[in-house]
Parts: C-alpha cells; structure tokens; sequence
C-alpha cells in the first residue's frame, strides 16, 4: 500500500508541475522563494528524522518524498519566475527522476520512500553469480521472497513467493548448480528471556525462469 501512494503522490507532482508551467505566466521571487522555504522545510525534516537514532532504522521516510515532489513542483514555477539561473537549474534537476521512473519505477519508489538508492525496502541476500534473494514488499503477515538475476540496472525475476520459517536472519547456500537450482537454507531466530532459538528449513528454486502456459510432453 505504501509503494501506491508514493507513485500516486509522484505522478501527482508531474502533473501539478506541468500545469503550473503552462497556466502561470509569471511569478514573483518572493512568492517563489516561499514555497521553497517549505521544500527546504521536508529536506531538514529528512535529515533530523536521519540522525534521530529511534526513527533511523525506519526503512520509509515520507520527509523525502515530499522533499522530491515539492522540487518537481516548483520546477514549473521556476521557469516562469525572475529568479537566478543556478535556482531555475537547481529545480529543474528533480525533473530527472522522469528518467529513473521510466527505466525503474520501483528502484524510483524505493528512493523516494527511503532516500537510498536501492532496489528494495526489505532484506536482500546474495545467492551466487548475480543472483539474489530479495524480501518481497507486501502486507503484514508471513515474510516472503523472491528470487532475481540481476543484469546491471535491471532484473529478472525467477520465483516469487519463497517462504521461509518466521522471520529471516540469514540463509546459506546448501546447492548451487549453475542454471538450474539452488538449495536455501534459511534461518531465524526467536529470542526469550531464558534463551535464544533458532530454526532453520532448506527452500529448492530453480535458476531457469518457467514458461508460462507451456504443454509438457510425457512418453
């Protein structure tokens, strides 16, 4: 639900900004530099939530994505105020998010919501060759995960849906026959007052992507 409304509130500022580019005509500097009081307002708020040590381990930080969107809507309004080239440029440069949304919309999502350029908000493990186990980004209940081959600033995705016992802590690779399987073993962990338990189970995938709606000839 949160990845929806992160690219709701993103698409939402292309619009805005594009609209103020076309409807207003001009601007004054004063007006201009009060709107970017408010988006310099979400940069700090960004970086205090940052420094703050009980809000740090929060993988979301909407601060930065209102930090984000405030920039690509001022965008518009830059170009049509007397302000200083280096501030119209500086606005402008938001507007190169378009790129990064086009290529990896979800890597985009990810960025906005976490201020880090990665691929995903939840745990992610380095299988062998360029593939990894990555946490999938869904509701509360049981953890899942998918499998990716990753290809540069693209991936592939081979499995999802890969459930391990409780949360995972760590995995290690049992098997690993290149493109054809790997075999997963997870573990996690329960911590009590009195002990510290821990289980494991062993998860099979393939390497090699099934194709869909294929007929299987048996003899």
């Amino acid at each position: 639900m949160t990845l929806y409304i992160t690219i709701i509130i993103y698409i939402l500022s292309l619009i805005i900004g594009l609209f103020l580019m076309a409807v207003v005509k001009t601007i004054t500097k004063g007006k201009i530099f009060l709107f970017a009081s408010v988006h310099i307002f979400f940069l700090l708020l960004f970086i205090l939530t940052r420094t703050n040590s009980t809000t740090a381990e929060s993988s979301t930080n909407y601060s930065f994505l209102f930090f984000i969107s405030s920039g690509i809507m001022l965008a518009g309004l830059a170009w049509r105020s007397n302000i200083q080239l280096l501030f119209k440029i500086y606005f402008s440069l938001f507007a190169l998010t378009i790129v990064l949304f086009i290529f990896s919309p979800s890597r985009l999502m990810v960025f906005l919501l976490s201020g880090k350029y990665t691929d995903t908000l939840g745990k992610i493990f380095p299988v062998g060759e360029n593939y990894f186990l990555e946490q999938q980004n869904t509701p509360t209940g049981i953890q899942r995960f998918k499998l990716i081959n990753k290809h540069g600033m693209f991936h592939e995705t081979i499995q999802r849906d890969i459930v391990f016992k409780g949360s995972l802590d760590s995995i290690r690779v049992v098997e690993f026959i290149s493109k054809e399987k790997v075999v997963i073993r997870g573990y996690s962990g329960k911590t009590t007052y009195v002990s510290t338990d821990v289980d494991s189970v062993d998860v099979e995938v393939k390497l090699v992507k099934e194709k869909q709606n294929q007929i299987e000839r048996k003899l």
